[in-house]
């Protein structure tokens, strides 16, 4: 999928008050550890950032999505800020 920049830019605006965590598994001499980094919307994908935004429409409030457009094992958690 691939949106407009005008159509991406009304999106991150709307999700401007959500947290984005990008979790991934790494593997460091064979032990696998855990990775988390907070993330602006503008670092999400076009797939990921109009999944997130359709989720929200639905009264979402917080949720994680399996990305399909990075390395396998990656999820995004996602939380309305307060």
């Amino acid at each position: 999928m691939t949106l407009s920049d005008n159509k991406r830019t009304e999106i991150e605006n709307l999700l401007s008050n959500i947290v984005f965590n990008v979790n991934m598994d790494i593997e460091i001499f064979g032990a696998s550890k855990r990775e988390s980094k907070i993330i602006k919307s503008s670092e999400l994908t076009d797939n990921e950032i109009s999944i997130i935004n359709s989720n929200v429409k639905w009264g979402m409030k917080k949720g994680t999505e399996f990305s399909k457009d990075r390395n396998e094992g990656v999820t995004i958690t996602w939380e309305i800020k307060k």
